[in-house]
């Protein structure tokens, strides 16, 4: 349909790794939805690999650079690669369709991304805006009401989501005092869930399939939200906090198995 697909992937450093026989380079990636944030690492053949499942679709598709670019790993030919690829990801996100394709999906690590989508559009379509439309440095008003609605609606899923996603929007924008209790309050959010869904699963007798995936679901959202508000905490200068708060999301993440 054309809007954007809330995606956002920075290619934040390089490191070369290998033997000194025969080095190879990773590109590390900032990769940013709306309710998360998380870092992977990719080689070449890897973005090559992508661009030769996305071409079997999209004939079209804007240029990878190519091979003779990539030989030897001086800091200069690393820094021209890291630009072109950039250049590259920015031109695929850029296209609705092509950034919530599967081969996408499956190279950033972000399956599920495209039914969320759908999900946070349903509830923000009758604010006339989308959250995925708003760019860094817009105003927090539309997401608000979006929370409203939310609420109104008894969806706690987006709402922790959106709580989530309101805190990063003030941090970025230094108003820490609104980012904090935003952050609070997706802590809690997800935390009421994850109890309701483990009291829902230690009653079912089957291994509700459905029950171990809402425990997952909230338990990787108190991580997610608790390792943000330590950041923020940390960023703010209360190192204290900010400790507890990490090791909090370092005993939730153990709880779920998630080293």
């Amino acid at each position: 349909d054309g809007s954007r697909p809330g995606i956002s992937v920075q290619i934040a450093k390089t490191e070369v790794r290998g033997p000194k026989s025969s080095p190879y380079a990773v590109y590390i990636m900032h990769i940013r939805t709306a309710f998360s944030v998380r870092g992977i690492a990719r080689r070449y053949s890897e973005f090559r690999e992508l661009d030769t499942a996305l071409r079997a679709t999209y004939a079209s598709l804007p240029p990878l650079p190519g091979r003779r670019v990539f030989g030897r790993m001086s800091v200069q030919l690393v820094a021209e690669r890291r630009r072109y690829l950039q250049e590259y990801l920015d031109n695929v996100l850029a296209d609705h369709e092509l950034a919530c394709s599967e081969p996408v999906l499956t190279f950033l690590q972000i399956h599920g991304h495209e039914t969320e989508e759908k999900i946070v559009f349903g509830s923000s379509h009758d604010l006339g805006r989308q959250i995925w439309d708003m760019p860094a440095g817009a105003p927090t008003d539309g997401v608000e009401q979006l929370l409203d609605t939310l609420r109104s609606r008894g969806d706690k899923r987006q709402e922790g989501r959106t709580l989530n996603c309101l805190g990063l929007m003030y941090a970025e924008r230094g108003a820490h005092e609104k980012a904090i209790p935003m952050m609070q309050g997706a802590i809690e959010t997800c935390r009421e869930g994850l109890g309701k869904a483990q009291a829902h699963q230690s009653e079912s007798n089957d291994g509700d399939d459905e029950c171990a995936e809402e425990v997952e679901f909230w338990t990787t959202g108190m991580v997610v939200c608790i390792s943000n508000l330590g950041c923020i905490l940390t960023k703010t200068g209360h190192l204290q906090g900010a400790l507890e708060r990490f090791r909090e999301g370092v005993a939730v993440g153990g709880e779920l198995g998630d080293i």
